[in-house]
């Protein structure tokens, strides 16, 4: 009985030291997509046999783009794995960086970077490296463990270049970066067989080509159309490339000043403006500034507190302003603001479907916007009004798009042109006549004077009638507009005031003359000494 035991003991550790190996040996790998699904990653790691972990990660962008491995979400600590591609890294340029704080990572003193491969697949920057999962630099690296790690991501708009001194220099990534705990070792997969191995005993240096497959690659970012709108002028003009899951607009203003685009699914007017804004200057904006705000009424917008617009690009060409950003189509997210009148205000993000068109608002300035510094830290942006606006409808997913007249506005601007003639033209005409032309025309000035005066108050009356109606339909708009409520407003009633009493005292003071006096009475003197 004995002599058959043993091989009974025998099998059993066999079985034991086979289902060890076979665990031990494992493959893992995962994915993983911000929420944005702007920069998405996947790996494989080989825990057990080689050691290595190879990662593969798409961003959204022409620039430079960034994994961080840390043991925080803070940038301070964070082990950085960066790429760009351009006309300096035509093949792709890669960097082993560390960070020490909110400013750019040093390059590391050793590397543990093996590049694989760098290209541009659909406007996307996609790039792979490997790395020991354990580098033993544990004053500039992070080990990657099974407690899990921080992983986090940067990427910009604009690409790094060389420095000369096996460096690299590149731009700030602004509101591009996020982050995610996760455990890069789970073994997620563990029928699958796959195996990490470079081709030969790689070389501690940028350069060396390891053979790496991994089982899968980010869900690619595929751009299904494109579309552009331009205004009747040609100073405004927006394109446009959708995918299935954000929109990329590249917007070009005849300015060197701000410029913005907005977007409203109820009407033409600034009021629930959803508003994309952007400057660009030599100073605190030497990158570009860029603001998702929204405007509550007629006006500056408020910079909205949950920012969905991703910065790419912004320059100032041949007195030209372009930039270009990207959005979700579908974000569904508002907030609430209280009003001075002490109700509130919802703002919004607006979603974009398909067979829907939405009012897209432009508008832009001669003067840049600046910054609004608290604590180090850019708060938000201060610009002046602009100077030309419109709006057209639009279709993003067909393109369809049509100029939109602003009837408001034609209102306000047909009330000053008519106050412009009343005031400038026929009441100075008709005060003249009767000061200086009553030897020279004899009896006629006298019925001349009543017709331009006529035609001067029917004028006034007019106008002011046409911003009556004006204001009431702003306040339909605005709740917080009322009307004669600024110092405008209050003195064109005093003065519509003073055109009815005007000609009323004229009347009066012609009833009353008679040939006989050579003098001007008491009934003229109101009348004249309110003209004149």
């Amino acid at each position: 009985m004995k002599g058959r035991n043993w091989h009974l003991w025998l099998c059993w550790a066999s079985v034991v030291v086979l289902c060890w190996l076979g665990s031990v040996n494992a493959i893992t790998g995962g994915s993983y997509i911000s929420d944005d699904q702007t920069w998405s990653a996947s790996w494989v790691a080989d825990e057990a046999g080689s050691k290595m972990i190879n990662f593969t990660v798409v961003c959204r962008t022409p620039g430079w783009c960034a994994l961080g491995i840390a043991n925080s979400s803070s940038m301070a600590g964070t082990d950085v794995y960066w790429a760009t591609l351009g006309s300096n890294c035509p093949n792709g340029c890669f960097s082993d960086r560390w960070a020490t704080g909110q400013f750019t990572p040093r390059k590391d003193n050793h590397t543990d970077m093996y590049p694989i491969s760098a290209g541009m697949v659909n406007g996307s920057f996609t790039f792979s490296f490997w790395r020991y999962i354990e580098t033993g630099d544990l004053a500039q690296d992070v080990p990657i463990t099974s407690a899990g790690n921080w992983l986090n991501w940067a990427y910009s708009g604009t690409t790094g270049s060389p420095t000369g001194n096996n460096d690299y220099t590149f731009p700030f990534h602004g509101p591009n970066h996020g982050g995610t705990f996760i455990n890069l070792l789970e073994n997620i997969s563990p029928s699958a067989s796959r195996s990490i191995s470079p081709s030969s005993s790689p070389s501690r240096s940028i350069g060396s080509t390891p053979s790496v497959s991994p089982s899968s690659s980010p869900p690619p970012i595929a751009t299904n159309s494109s579309f552009s709108y331009t205004n009747s002028d040609g100073s405004w003009s927006v394109s446009w490339e959708l995918d299935d899951a954000n929109i990329t607009y590249t917007v070009t203003c005849a300015t060197t000043g701000w410029c913005a685009l907005g977007l409203n699914p109820n009407n033409e007017q600034m009021p629930g403006t959803d508003v994309y804004w952007a400057s660009l200057d030599s100073n605190q904006c030497s990158r570009g500034c860029f603001s998702n705000r929204f405007a509550y009424d007629f006006s500056q917008p408020v910079q909205q507190s949950k920012q969905i617009m991703t910065p790419i690009s912004a320059e100032i060409v041949n007195g030209v302003f372009t930039w270009k950003f990207s959005r979700p189509l579908r974000p569904s997210g508002q907030q609430q603001r209280q009003s001075s009148s002490g109700g509130s205000s919802t703002g919004a993000h607006y979603d974009l479907s398909p067979d829907q068109s939405l009012y897209l608002l432009w508008a832009f300035s001669g003067s840049t916007g600046s910054p609004v510094i608290s604590n180090g830290q850019i708060t938000d942006y201060s610009f002046g009004q602009h100077s030309r606006r419109g709006a057209a409808t639009i279709d993003f997913f067909t393109g369809a798009a049509s100029d939109v007249s602003n009837s408001i506005e034609n209102h306000r601007r047909t009330h000053s042109i008519l106050m412009y003639v009343c005031w400038l033209f026929l009441v100075p005409f008709a005060v003249f006549l009767s000061r200086y032309m009553k030897l020279i025309m004899g009896a006629p000035w006298f019925r001349l004077h009543i017709f331009v005066n006529t035609f001067a108050v029917l004028t006034s009356f007019a106008a002011f009638g046409i911003i009556v109606y004006y204001t009431q339909k702003v306040i339909e708009y605005d709740t917080k507009k009322q009307h004669f409520d600024g110092g405008h407003q209050a003195l064109g009633l005093v003065l519509i005031i003073g055109t009815l009493i005007q000609p009323t005292l004229g009347v009066i003071a012609d009833r009353l003359w008679k040939p006989s006096h050579n003098w001007k009475g008491l009934q003229d003197w109101p009348h004249v000494r309110l003209c004149h």
